[in-house]
């Protein structure tokens, strides 16, 4: 287990570095084709996977972390080994978000995150109904329409002053056009990654996988996507929800 203990260590230290923002950062790896580094960190079984066994199990938690669908189950499955299992992605949510006592934010699956935002401090009111939507765009996908006088908070403003990112309560609503909304008030607030960085989108997973001999195990675990877009596994929870499925 002395590989696998020091695999869990490096994840660590390279989680470390993207939480705390460090912009020489080392390239991730990411997207559907791609391996999500860590995939199998928070398995029992996870020293036990060959090579191959892991980028099949990486290239399915990629297309989950990537669907905009919540609760869907990406199976994969490796002939040259006989190895297979299963990643479900569900909730997503801005992480430690200053705004809100450093909590996390319940955020919309698909949001864009990766353009830089400034810091606004501000809470703002609806002057007419307003779109809300997935990024700042009028292209960007639709999410709701917010009636006037809703008061909103603003977490961050696109560089070019056109877009904020607004919040109600605990959850992230998205983008709305910034000549839509007034400030309704002083309080103070603080962007999710500091000034003139995008927010940490994370999304929740479950994983499951079943070696060839009958062996199996299941995992929970966290990933966050990078400002390059890929994603890495932020925690994970090894013996939390594990065992024989």
């Amino acid at each position: 287990m002395i590989g696998q203990g020091l695999m869990s260590r490096g994840v660590a230290l390279l989680v470390a570095g993207l939480l705390a923002g460090c912009s020489t950062m080392p390239p991730m790896l990411g997207g559907p084709e791609e391996a999500v580094r860590g995939a199998s960190v928070g398995s029992s079984l996870g020293f036990w996977l060959k090579a191959s066994d892991r980028t099949a199990l990486s290239d399915a938690l990629a297309e989950a972390l990537n669907s905009p669908e919540l609760g869907t189950s990406h199976r994969w499955h490796n002939a040259a080994t006989g190895a297979d299992g299963t990643v479900l992605a569900y909730a997503a949510y801005l992480a430690h978000v200053d705004a809100a006592g450093g909590a996390d934010l319940e955020s919309p699956v698909g949001l864009d995150t990766l353009s830089p935002l400034g810091p606004d401090g501000r809470i703002y009111a609806t002057n007419s109904n307003a779109n809300v939507r997935l990024s700042p765009s009028v292209e960007g996908t639709l999410l709701d329409t917010i009636a006037k006088d809703t008061q909103l908070l603003v977490l961050g403003t696109t560089t070019n002053l056109d877009w904020h990112l607004v919040a109600s309560g605990e959850r992230v609503l998205g983008y709305m056009y910034a000549p839509l909304l007034s400030r309704a008030g002083e309080e103070t607030l603080v962007l999710a990654g500091g000034e003139g960085r995008p927010p940490l989108l994370c999304r929740r997973f479950t994983s499951e996988v079943r070696l060839p001999e009958g062996r199996t195990d299941r995992w929970d675990g966290t990933a966050c996507r990078g400002r390059d877009g890929s994603w890495s596994v932020r925690t994970a929870n090894p013996g939390e929800d594990a065992g024989t499925l």
